[in-house]
């Protein structure tokens, strides 16, 4: 039998919604609905449609994780435009929490957080890392930290699975994992969806 819904979280993509699934499952949290954007462009319009989902109008908490891509201080100010929004919001306003990655003042995004499980002697990672640096100074298409994230992320998993994915999400629910979701750089996450049903 499902949970009866505490809490709503909103997040961008289906990268985050596979691993904090896997996060909630391995941590026993219930009562959080994941709600994916498909994107990080307009959030205000997206915010608001979930407002107003019928299912979701009476849920008093609200979590967003968002990304500070290249511009930590813009994510910020989205942020608490929509927490403002939604805090406000009559008959039902909202219990409004917020989890900006990697924090609110470094750029980068999800990807970053997964970067962080990684062992920095790792020597597959250290080739990765050669082979973005490799990059600099050429022309490329990995015109933001987010995209090297992403490639790093993404080139590393390959060579140490032995598999291309490509979504780094899929690794959550695959039997040979190969991130450990234990890790340290998991838990500003478990700490964020734990207190959305505290």
């Amino acid at each position: 039998m499902n949970s009866p819904i505490q809490a709503v979280l909103i997040v961008e993509g289906a990268d985050e919604s596979d691993v904090i699934g896997h996060l909630q499952d391995l941590h026993g949290i219930t009562g959080v609905h994941v709600v994916q954007l498909s994107g990080r462009a307009d959030l205000m319009n997206k915010v608001k449609m979930v407002a107003f989902d019928s299912t979701l109008r009476d849920v008093q908490k609200v979590g967003i994780v968002f990304d500070s891509e290249d511009d930590p201080k813009a994510a910020q100010e989205a942020l608490q435009e929509a927490s403002n929004y939604l805090s406000q919001l009559q008959p039902h306003p909202k219990t409004v929490r917020v989890l900006q990655l990697p924090d609110e003042s470094q750029v980068g995004s999800f990807e970053a957080l997964c970067l962080q499980a990684i062992d920095a002697e790792d020597d597959v990672f250290q080739c990765c890392n050669q082979f973005l640096a490799c990059l600099e100074g050429k022309k490329h298409r990995l015109t933001t930290q987010a995209r090297k994230d992403k490639a790093r992320l993404l080139t590393w998993y390959a060579a140490k699975n032995g598999k291309h994915i490509s979504r780094i999400g899929r690794d959550a629910y695959q039997g040979d994992r190969v991130f450990n979701y234990e890790h340290a750089a998991f838990r500003p996450l478990v700490t964020f969806l734990q207190s959305l049903v505290v």
